[in-house]
């Protein structure tokens, strides 16, 4: 059985998400991001907007950590986060009142974005990060209890309360630096008053705004799947290694293109590929059949994309370590 065939043959997510490349379909899974939620908070680092966006991943990222979530969970709910500020800031850009009014759960009057757009944005997508936090919980099965949530949420400011502090503005010899984010993360979580059965009604409210607002398209496909998918189909077709720190270093590499917006634009099938490329480069003992995404019905130029936008938010990321910031 060839490549291609073993790929078809398996299945990714539900049954509309195969890993089908008939010719006539060419469903080669939609990307995380569809074009429909494409967007990118700012191409101007320095912007209030990329960085509120980067300090609430880095919250939800956190607090997965500590729910002990699984992969999958994780990446669907912060793929869903940034599916909702896709629709946000694109209301934002038109100042639609009425929208922006019906948007804000977190009880901001529209009147108020004249005011402060970084604490009104600051505090709304703070919220909304919760709510997606415990949607993905429920889309991907893994039931966390909303209390958990709550008291992730306050212990890690995620409506940012407390302030953010940034280690500098973004190097702007260097498009791929990003700035250091600083938790206040409180002692204890919050009592069982007021303040929790109002944080209580506010996520699960905000929870069914931000479905109304995806037209209810929560499901995500999953990139470090089909990277599974692929090694064993290149072990059984062609007798490439099955390695592990193959399979590690992609993983890693698709959990860093959570803080990049472009990198979750492109296919399944592109991303898997491109982070398997780029995880191969790290292992020198370690050589890929050449050009091997063709037996997948993949065109290169559209891999090579995804490798692209995959090793900038990589290249970022191993600045950071290397300066000591994360």
């Amino acid at each position: 059985m060839t490549l291609q065939n073993r790929v078809e043959n398996s299945s990714v997510g539900n049954a509309d998400d195969t890993l089908c490349m008939d010719k006539e379909r060419n469903t080669d899974l939609r990307p995380p991001l569809p074009p429909c939620h494409s967007y990118h908070p700012s191409h101007d680092r320095n912007h209030f907007q990329y960085k509120i966006v980067r300090s609430v991943l880095c919250r939800m990222y956190a607090a997965s950590y500590v729910m002990d979530l699984g992969t999958e969970a994780r990446f669907s709910a912060i793929v869903i986060f940034h599916r909702y500020c896709a629709a946000y800031f694109r209301c934002q850009q038109t100042r639609s009142a009425e929208e922006a009014a019906w948007l804000c759960s977190s009880k901001v009057k529209s009147n108020d974005h004249n005011s402060n757009d970084s604490v009104v944005i600051n505090d709304h997508l703070g919220i909304v990060s919760a709510a997606c936090l415990f949607l993905g919980c429920k889309v991907e099965e893994e039931a966390r209890r909303i209390r958990d949530v709550i008291n992730l949420s306050h212990m890690l400011d995620f409506r940012g309360r407390n302030g953010d502090c940034f280690a500098g503005l973004a190097n702007t010899d260097c498009p791929t630096q990003l700035d250091k984010v600083v938790i206040s993360e409180s002692e204890t979580p919050p009592g069982l008053d007021s303040f929790y059965w109002e944080a209580k009604e506010q996520i699960v409210a905000t929870e069914q705004a931000v479905l109304r607002m995806l037209k209810f398209d929560s499901a995500v496909s999953h990139p470090h799947r089909a990277v599974l998918l692929i090694l064993d189909a290149l072990q059984s077709a062609s007798g490439f290694p099955f390695r592990q720190s193959i399979i590690t270093g992609a993983w890693k590499i698709l959990n860093g293109a959570l803080f990049n917006p472009e990198a979750l634009g492109h296919a399944v099938m592109h991303l898997a590929c491109a982070a398997i490329l780029l995880s191969a480069e790290s292992s020198p003992d370690v050589t890929l059949p050449n050009k091997w995404w063709h037996a997948l019905g993949l065109k290169e130029e559209d891999v090579l994309k995804a490798f692209s936008s995959l090793q900038e938010s990589s290249d970022a990321f191993s600045r950071l370590v290397a300066n000591r910031q994360l």
